[in-house]
């Protein structure tokens, strides 16, 4: 099946209609769906820029645009350290932004709200990250705002130096039922079974934004069996859709580093893996170069993965082939498939 691509638009510095500079901020590092948060019947996003230097060096900052029905920026607020009602404290080098998640209307008050991670935030340690949860205006300012972190916002997990709780997010909808949107949050530098495997926090939430509970997924908790070595960094990125049809939102997982082995539960891609945190079935099928079509254009390793993810891949595959730069999944995405490693 080919995929044509019928326009495309690019929002960078002075163009499709985004007003002032970006260089040096990183825009673009992540991306968010916010539904349509103006009112005017088009999807408006919200875009990560973790370098920006708003009242000092890289605190970082996040825009929210407005977008027209050609894709072009009709207006954009930025939320940072120093603008859009934020209000809050940023250091030096804490990258507010380096990822983003609409969580749809977590307050009640029928505005879609935001979810900012800020993986150098330093809360009860050196980098250990932190979440803010952004209750936002129609105007794109914030309204009110909750932090997550090691010491706030009722969250008693315990996060050591250099996690970075937050450098993943992606939201849930409602997992536990209970009318309030809920978020799974990654924690890439985490040391459970050893150094820097990663782990991920399916985080409750309460209507003003507090954690009211939460699983772990590591390579010591929430039964996650995943071989997982030194370095992987599950929760990198991270996505959730339903991929078996049951009507729940099933969590896909980023490891930054991770190899191939027998048995294995991911596919590798570039510097990326995608891993199951629950396998659908225990019947495995051995996927190869040849047994994805186009799919030579990009170096993967022989791998053995869970057949429905195998389907789910081919169909990426072939997205990937006239969309290089782009994932499946709805709002956002799995990430960039080529990002690169920046971070040590």
């Amino acid at each position: 099946m080919a995929i044509i691509i019928d326009r495309v638009v690019k929002i960078a510095s002075n163009q499709g209609g985004f007003q002032g500079s970006l260089s040096g901020t990183d825009f673009g590092e992540s991306l968010a769906s916010l539904g349509d948060l103006d009112g005017d019947g088009v999807t408006d996003v919200a875009v990560g820029a973790e370098d920006i230097n708003g009242g000092g060096n890289d605190r970082g900052g996040v825009y929210i645009l407005f977008l027209n029905r050609n894709g072009t920026v009709k207006r954009q607020q930025l939320i940072s350290n120093t603008a859009g009602g934020f209000n809050q404290a940023l250091d030096n080098e804490d990258r507010f932004g380096v990822d983003v998640a609409g969580l749809g209307d977590v307050n009640g008050d029928g505005i879609p709200d935001l979810a900012v991670g800020v993986e150098n935030d330093d809360d009860g340690a050196t980098n250990a990250g932190a979440v803010w949860i952004l209750f936002l205006n129609r105007n794109g300012t914030v309204q009110g705002r909750q932090k997550i972190s090691a010491t706030q916002g009722g969250f008693t997990g315990d996060l050591d130096a250099g996690d970075q709780f937050g450098h993943g997010l992606t939201q849930l909808g409602d997992f536990n039922g209970d009318g309030v949107p809920d978020l799974a949050i990654g924690a890439r530098g985490d040391d459970d079974g050893g150094s820097n495997r990663g782990a991920v926090y399916v985080t409750f939430l309460n209507r003003n934004g507090t954690v009211q509970g939460f699983q772990k997924l590591s390579d010591t908790a929430g039964n996650f069996t995943a071989n997982l070595d030194n370095d992987d960094q599950i929760g990198v990125k991270l996505d959730a859709f339903d991929i078996n049809g049951d009507g729940r939102q099933e969590l896909v997982i980023g490891a930054f580093l991770m190899t191939m082995a027998e048995p294995i539960e991911a596919l590798t891609i570039r510097s990326f893996s995608i891993a199951m945190a629950q396998p659908i079935d225990s019947k495995r099928s051995a996927i190869s170069k040849g047994a994805l079509p186009g799919f030579w254009k990009m170096p993967i390793a022989l791998a053995a993965i869970w057949p429905l993810l195998a389907m789910w891949t081919t169909m990426v595959a072939r997205k990937l082939q006239s969309e290089p730069m782009r994932a499946a999944g709805p709002g956002r995405g799995l990430a960039a498939f080529s990002e690169q490693q920046r971070h040590s």
